[in-house]
């Protein structure tokens, strides 16, 4: 979908959001009628609390003397991201259109523990002693996070990444 906008003054700013599952791809052209009047930043939602013009965010754009600026990104997190769109100069202002496609992951997280979204330290999800879980899933350039109970109030954390090979080879 294309959209046309405006970035009116020099310190206007646009926020846009969208919901991704770790492993989407997300694809952001802006277009200029000339030469670029902004930049943008995409937010992965761990990030929502720094949004600004001088945070990096997690991914961004940065040309100069082009009529577009493409954006390529795979989601790392599960959850809202935000797309800041701003005065490539902190002067200029003018109008641009924004095209996005989503393509979903190859590689579809969709096990036991996918509702969850256990991609991250904050929502590793609790495993029992003894019981085991099947068919799990981790996708390249993923990671899943899982924490146990230990003794004397003590929680072990264990994050599982696939950086060569079968995922199918491990075993516990």
């Amino acid at each position: 979908a294309t959209t046309e906008y405006a970035v009116c003054t020099g310190d206007d700013i646009d926020l846009y959001k969208v919901d991704l599952t770790a492993g989407d791809k997300l694809d952001l052209t802006m277009r200029f009628p000339s030469n670029n009047i902004a930049d943008m930043t995409l937010f992965k939602p761990s990030q929502s609390d720094a949004i600004s013009k001088l945070s990096t965010g997690d991914a961004f754009t940065f040309e100069f003397q082009k009529s577009e600026e493409p954006l390529s990104y795979v989601a790392k997190e599960c959850g809202t991201h935000y797309v800041l769109v701003f005065s490539a100069d902190g002067t200029s202002a003018g109008n641009y259109s924004l095209e996005s496609t989503l393509g979903k992951a190859a590689c579809q997280d969709m096990d036991a523990f996918a509702s969850t979204c256990n991609h991250g330290q904050s929502t590793a999800q609790l495993v029992s002693p003894d019981t085991s879980y099947d068919a799990l899933t981790v996708c390249p350039e993923n990671e899943d996070w899982f924490k146990r109970a230990g003794s004397g109030g003590l929680t072990l954390l264990g994050e599982l990444t696939a950086s060569q090979g079968d995922i199918a080879d491990l075993s516990f």
